[in-house]
């Protein structure tokens, strides 16, 4: 996500501007602030889709009786891997899929032309509940780390531009 944030500062700004009125002089953010959060969401949702915790895929086993998709019969009992990363990066599911377009998320739902390819959160019964019952817990401490740092294009550790030595990871190319 960072790296993201790093590339285009400007989607930086749209946080900040997102996130200082929520604030209202606060230091945290509460839990129905982060739900109004739209860009902050689309931004953690766009970095997960763009680089998933398990890329390779959820293996799942097929039904004793075999099941057929997309008109290809599979035999019972076989796995079969749904390959995340390939899914969430495929033009037929995502417009401008290699692109960090954080807006896709809440005011272009367009550029997402298969809601079922996102598979980061929940796929089948045995999905993450992380999404569900942790939701305010993510995004807090990237919350903090955005609104105190100026995270931009690093040019030289001396500038007053320079990253904080917690995020800094050397110059942009």
């Amino acid at each position: 996500m960072f790296y993201h944030l790093a590339k285009d500062p400007s989607q930086v700004d749209k946080l900040r501007a997102e996130l200082e009125p929520l604030l209202n002089g606060k230091t945290r953010l509460d839990q129905k602030d982060i739900a109004k959060a739209q860009h902050l969401n689309g931004v953690i949702q766009e970095a997960l889709r763009l680089h998933p915790a398990i890329p390779s895929g959820f293996p799942r086993l097929t039904p004793t009786e075999g099941i057929t998709v997309s008109g290809t019969y599979i035999p019972g009992e076989m796995t079969v891997v749904l390959p995340v990363y390939a899914m969430q990066h495929d033009e037929e599911n995502y417009e401008q899929a290699e692109e960090f377009v954080p807006e896709r998320w809440y005011s272009r739902p367009e550029m997402i032309k298969n809601r079922d390819a996102f598979l980061t959160w929940n796929i089948g019964e045995f999905g993450c509940h992380f999404w569900e019952n942790n939701k305010f817990a993510d995004r807090q401490p990237r919350h903090e780390r955005l609104h105190r740092p100026r995270v931009g294009h690093h040019r030289d550790a001396r500038s007053d531009d320079a990253l904080d030595p917690e995020l800094q990871v050397g110059p942009l190319r």
